[in-house]
């Protein structure tokens, strides 16, 4: 994640790695984010996700210094959004994520991004970010203190149920 598209956030300084889901602080939809239709254009809700995700990962310690330190980072892979309400300019919203699996060199989230103040759910997100050395542009295990902080979230969110909505697929069904 690039250093100059957070550099303006500041992220939550820790989080309870023992307790899922982990959430960002709250986020603003932009006006400069809405669309024709006057909602969130589709592009934005990824970026909300996006902004989220980095808070919880600079608090775990896998944002910019981390780049920086071991010239190591995360790198989406494979990402799906559902849609379920609309949100508007001005909307207080928040991601919170829930770590369904890791290993070596990968990393399976799911989110979700709520109202804030009214609660109820936007858009899910769920998120494959594999772990890259940027010398070289090629996955590389995660450091023995990341995986067990990974693994960490991982048990806790182990103790939510699986959310429904992970690993959906997309398609028409067909009768008949």
């Amino acid at each position: 994640m690039h250093d100059s598209a957070y550099k303006d956030r500041t992220p939550p300084q820790s989080i309870d790695i023992t307790t899922a889901p982990f959430k960002s602080s709250v986020l603003t939809v932009d006006a400069k984010w809405i669309d024709h239709n006057g909602h969130l254009n589709q592009s934005y809700y990824s970026w909300l996700f996006d902004l989220g995700l980095m808070e919880i990962f600079s608090a775990v310690g896998l944002g910019p210094p981390y780049i920086k330190a071991r010239n190591c980072s995360t790198m989406t892979v494979e990402s799906h959004l559902c849609f379920i309400r609309e949100v508007f300019a001005g909307d207080p919203v928040r991601v919170s994520a829930q770590f369904i699996d890791v290993d070596d060199k990968r990393l399976h989230m799911y989110c979700e991004l709520h109202h804030e103040t009214e609660g109820w759910l936007s858009c899910t997100s769920e998120w494959m970010e594999l772990h890259v050395d940027m010398a070289t542009r090629k996955t590389a295990p995660w450091p023995a203190d990341i995986r067990a902080t990974l693994d960490a979230m991982k048990a806790a969110s182990g103790k939510l149920p699986r959310p429904a909505r992970a690993g959906r697929s997309i398609g028409i069904p067909r009768r008949g």
